[in-house]
């Protein structure tokens, strides 16, 4: 029996599970299981790692998918045990290439705000699957479909799956997009959970940068997710996307143990 520690943080009601204790990556789907299972609210999990490069600490997420939330959630958290009210805290994080620069502000307690430069799409199109033509916007790790009503949740939640497959992707989520908000859908093969998320940053980035691309300019957008509100500063130079600049919040909640 081995015994986990973990933090419990709140990026715009996207309930996040950090865990601390070093972790086998075999082992990981398994811990995240477990943990979700435990606390129906937690929506994902990330655990925490020694970083191959000059980075505070590496995330990786419980299915290797590139996340934006609990990649505020870790720098907040690292930004808490450092002493650190406002600066960058640099991170490896799974489905990035390279380390990323967070700053994050304290803003009361144990309350960030965080603003990340997000990794840019590895591509974008528009995919058939079955009767249905759906733009998708494709990240190292996770792909994301952007629905505009063409789809019920019903329909959603039936072919998640199925369509994840199709698409090869690691994680899929379904970005249901209704002028100002936003209500997102996530897959993730590795723990087979599908969870109407709370708020999705990536997801949001993906939004962002699908509207960016099809206007060929930048574009600023903040969506209302279910949990609150995602900022993304989408920057479009010559024919392509530059930069994708996300900004949320965090909420640290406290540190659990778990024995599994």
């Amino acid at each position: 029996m081995m015994e986990y520690s973990y933090y419990i943080i709140d990026p715009t009601g996207n309930i996040t599970a950090i865990v601390e204790t070093p972790t086998k990556r075999s082992e990981q789907s398994r811990v995240a299981a477990f943990i979700m299972g435990l606390d129906t609210r937690i929506e994902q999990v990330g655990f925490l790692e020694q970083p191959q490069s000059g980075a505070a600490v590496r995330l990786q997420m419980m299915g290797g998918e590139f996340c934006g939330n609990a990649s505020i959630c870790t720098a907040a958290l690292t930004a808490q045990r450092s002493g650190i009210d406002d600066g960058c805290i640099m991170l490896e994080v799974s489905g990035a290439e390279n380390p990323l620069c967070i700053r994050v502000q304290k803003l009361a307690g144990c309350l960030y705000r965080g603003t990340v430069s997000m990794p840019l799409p590895v591509g974008m199109e528009t995919v058939k699957l079955g009767k249905n033509e759906l733009p998708a916007v494709h990240f190292s790790g996770i792909s994301h479909l952007i629905l505009n009503g063409d789809i019920s949740t019903d329909e959603a939640e039936k072919n998640i799956r199925s369509w994840c497959k199709a698409l090869n992707a690691d994680a899929l989520g379904l970005m249901f997009l209704s002028g100002e908000t936003l209500k997102p859908y996530v897959y993730v093969h590795s723990t087979d959970t599908a969870v109407w998320e709370s708020s999705c940053a990536s997801g949001t980035t993906a939004v962002a940068a699908y509207l960016a691309a099809k206007a060929g300019k930048s574009v600023s957008v903040t969506l209302g997710n279910p949990g609150g509100a995602l900022s993304v500063k989408a920057e479009y130079s010559g024919d392509a996307l530059s930069s994708l600049l996300l900004t949320g919040s965090a909420e640290i909640k406290g540190k659990h143990l778990i024995c599994t």
